[in-house]
């Protein structure tokens, strides 16, 4: 028999309005089989879904009921049978999801089949997870502290958000994130901090701030002197160190890397043109 608990793990949504990239961090529903977190199960055999929540994070379904196999999570899908433990933030299930086939006893509760599905493509089989049974009791017990969790987690813990680095004329030939000179990736630093705001911030997430304007500005001034560079390098390592780089929009975290790499480099040039 199977142990089965949840617990709390960040998540984060990136969206894109117009010029503005946001990413929003919240706190979401982790599943714990054997005292191991569901994301840590699949690293090895399905890291895409790395970003996904568990059904508890929609708004368009009863999770528990889902979960107990009462209700299908799309009316065109009418079987319960399988079930999703972990599906796309936004809820469409053509962007993939991970589901288990679900055989509910009355001692015990069983996880089996696991696969990733998105009903265009070939169920995508992963024998390597095991099966897992859980005592019935155990599994009810667990819905519960999940369903808790997520009512708790409805605020988002960190909102930041970043323009699109410009003028649009740059932009033409090669879309933004795609961009490598160093005048986009030097925009990608900008960042505007909303939630907190920057005069809100505290503690380490203040701290982590601090360090990311801190090499904003410093790259900002054009090529790096050998006095300059190790400061620059010591601001940039201290945000890829941080737990709140996930706070960061994936282009943001990119210019970092590679601004991080190129200082260590030979003869660097960092300015903008």
């Amino acid at each position: 028999m199977n142990s089965l608990s949840v617990t709390t793990a960040p998540a984060a949504w990136e969206t894109r309005e117009g010029k503005w990239i946001t990413r929003e961090v919240r706190h979401r529903v982790e599943f714990v089989l054997d005292g191991v977190g569901l994301a840590e199960v699949l690293a090895p055999v399905a890291a895409g879904l790395s970003d996904d929540v568990t059904p508890f994070e929609l708004d368009i379904v009863n999770a528990p009921a889902l979960l107990r196999g009462e209700i299908p999570l799309y009316e065109e899908i009418p079987s319960a049978e399988r079930v999703p433990v972990l599906v796309c933030a936004c809820g469409d299930r053509e962007c993939g999801e991970l589901t288990v086939k679900l055989t509910m006893g009355d001692e015990d509760v069983t996880w089996s089949d696991w696969a990733v599905e998105d009903y265009h493509t070939p169920i995508r089989w992963l024998p390597k997870i095991p099966e897992f049974r859980f005592p019935a009791g155990d599994y009810a017990g667990a819905l519960l502290a999940a369903e808790s969790i997520s009512e708790a987690n409805r605020e988002p813990v960190t909102r930041m958000r970043v323009r699109v680095p410009g003028p649009w004329w740059r932009n033409i030939v090669r879309d933004p994130e795609e961009r490598e000179d160093p005048l986009a990736r030097l925009g990608w630093l900008r960042l505007d901090p909303v939630e907190p705001a920057l005069e809100e911030a505290e503690g380490e997430f203040w701290d982590f701030l601090v360090h990311l304007m801190g090499a904003q500005s410093a790259l900002a001034g054009g090529d790096l002197g050998e006095e300059d560079r190790p400061e620059a390098i010591g601001d940039l390592q201290a945000v890829l160190d941080s737990p709140h780089r996930v706070s960061l929009p994936s282009a943001t975290l990119d210019a970092v890397e590679w601004f991080s790499r190129t200082l260590r480099s030979p003869a660097p040039r960092t300015g903008t043109d």
